[in-house]
């Protein structure tokens, strides 16, 4: 019982969103999805497993979208989980939409 108290520290650094995670190289990602109302095209930049650029191209009739996406996902987690709840946050259905494809991607 000694030695698992002892492992406690360890399992708990290593099991850790940051341990696993959090010293991730840098990577892009490019999301294109279609709805209804237009089209989105999210270009991604990560690092350490942070969203730190977001560049947004649409095609949809609201000229404020891409910076509304902008705002929202730079800083976040790069997770499905932390992306679509910074997007649902809004009133927008349009970033909603755009929430609920990004919880499919399960990234």
């Amino acid at each position: 019982l000694e030695q698992v108290a002892e492992l406690v520290p360890y399992y708990e650094k290593q099991s850790s969103w940051q341990w696993r995670l959090g010293k991730t190289p840098s990577f892009d990602l490019e999301l294109d999805p279609r709805f209804p109302w237009g089209g989105v095209q999210l270009l991604l930049t990560a690092k350490n497993s942070m969203v730190a650029e977001v560049s947004v191209y649409s095609d949809a009739l609201d000229p404020e979208l891409p910076e509304d996406i902008r705002t929202r996902l730079t800083g976040c987690r790069f997770s499905s989980k932390d992306m679509a709840e910074a997007l649902m946050a809004s009133e927008k259905e349009t970033l909603k939409d755009i929430a609920r494809f990004i919880l499919e991607q399960n990234l």
